[in-house]
C-alpha cells in the first residue's frame, strides 16, 4: 500500500510541475477526431456514438503552449454498417 501511495504522490507532483511549465494533456475523449492533434490507431463500429468521435484514448497526447509534444493516439467510432437493400 505504501508503494502505490508514494507513486501516486510522485505522479501528481510531476503532473503539477508540467502544468506550471504549460505542458498540458490534449483533451480527446468524446471529441471529434482532429488529425492535427490526434493519431488514429483504430476504429470501432458503434451505433450509439456519432461517426468520427474519439471513444478511447490509447496514449495521452500533450501540448506545450500551442506546440504539440506528442499526438494523442486514439480509437475512433464509426457508424455500424447497415445491410444494403437492392
Amino acid at each position: 500500500m505504501f508503494r502505490s501511495a508514494t507513486l501516486e504522490l510522485i505522479r501528481r507532483s510531476l503532473l503539477e510541475l508540467l502544468r506550471q511549465r504549460r505542458v498540458v494533456p490534449i483533451a480527446s475523449m468524446g471529441k471529434p477526431f482532429d488529425s492535427q492533434t490526434m493519431y488514429g490507431v483504430g476504429r470501432e463500429s458503434r451505433a450509439d456514438i456519432t461517426d468520427n468521435t474519439v471513444i478511447q484514448e490509447v496514449v495521452r497526447g500533450y501540448l506545450y503552449g500551442d506546440r504539440i509534444l506528442r499526438e494523442a493516439q486514439v480509437i475512433v467510432a464509426t457508424q455500424v454498417a447497415r445491410d444494403l437493400e437492392n
